[in-house]
């Protein structure tokens, strides 16, 4: 139950490890992230995004499959919360410094990945008040 001046976004993504693929959409979400070894720089899983929910009453949502190739990868999922998070300055976390957290991780470990990228928002953030949720969300598949 929300006001009409609010709106969620959501993300619907289904992985299949025997197959190296992911097949999601998106309602408003931003696009899912893939982070592969070390050296590689994560990515933007490509897709169309639809009407956040509560937005249009009756809407349909595109579904996108992607084959991954057989190396491992985790998929990281986040909420908008972690790259809006505002310093005392007002300046956004931004995608450009979530990218850059990411490659500096030193292995695919999702608990790893999901700490690291935390603690480079609270760090950046510093004492400025939180204004939405850092959500996260990473999978390993090998």
């Amino acid at each position: 139950n929300a006001t009409r001046s609010r709106f969620i976004t959501c993300l619907l993504a289904l992985v299949d490890p025997r197959s190296h693929s992911v097949c999601f959409a998106s309602a408003g979400h931003w696009p899912p992230l893939v982070a592969r070894g070390v050296g590689t720089p994560p990515c933007e899983l490509d897709s169309e995004s639809g009407f956040p929910l509560g937005v249009v009453e009756d809407t349909t949502y595109q579904s996108t499959k992607i084959e991954l190739g057989p190396e491992p990868f985790v998929l990281f999922c986040y909420t908008d919360g972690v790259n809006e998070a505002l310093d005392s300055a007002g300046q956004p976390f931004g995608r450009e410094r979530l990218l850059q957290a990411l490659a500096e991780r030193t292995d695919l470990n999702p608990s790893t990945m999901v700490k690291h990228v935390r603690k480079q928002v609270t760090g950046f953030v510093g004492p400025a008040e939180q204004s939405d949720d850092l959500t996260m969300l990473a999978v390993w598949v090998a």
